[in-house]
């Protein structure tokens, strides 16, 4: 698998090479160092936390970077539906717009439907504010706390 995100303190995504559905997973229980493309062998517990699913390490020991690579984003120009399917997976989510300023937690609703923009790992709310519309929003998709969330990676993730 090949590294998608940086370590948020916790873990990291990843995401088959070749992409495809059901592609993508967090890996939890992490603090190791990691950068995007960093391909690497892990061994580990698959578990449902909260309905997000995630692999859990016992240790960094259980994580073994083997060299490096790339993965192939899939674009979604409409809301699928069945989310599932894209959890973990690094997604370029076309012809979407920022419908509400950041929430307390660093969440703006977009004009997909239900679906957020989170500042885990980018804090987006700096460059840009409700009314935004984007060519693409690219990030990981994610579900916390009955909601579906794109968590993009640097300010590079949103194209106009």
């Amino acid at each position: 698998v090949i590294v998608t995100s940086q370590n948020d303190g916790s873990g990291f995504f990843v995401q088959d090479a070749d992409g495809g559905t059901h592609s993508g997973i967090y890996i939890y229980g992490t603090s190791m160092d990691v950068s995007v493309g960093d391909q690497m062998t892990v061994t580990g517990e698959v578990v449902e936390y909260y309905d997000f699913t995630e692999i859990v390490v016992g240790s960094d020991s259980d994580i073994s970077i083997t060299g490096e690579g790339t993965v192939s984003v899939t674009i979604l120009t409409g809301p699928p539906s069945d989310w599932e399917a894209y959890e973990g997976m690094l997604i370029q989510f076309e012809s979407i717009g920022l419908t509400s300023d950041p929430d307390e937690y660093g969440q703006s609703q977009t004009s997909w439907s239900d679906l957020t923009v989170d500042d885990k790992f980018y804090t987006y709310m700096n460059d840009f504010s409700s009314g935004d519309d984007f060519s693409s929003i690219t990030g990981l998709l994610a579900y916390s706390y009955s909601s579906w969330r794109i968590y993009p990676r640097d300010i590079d993730d949103f194209a106009w």
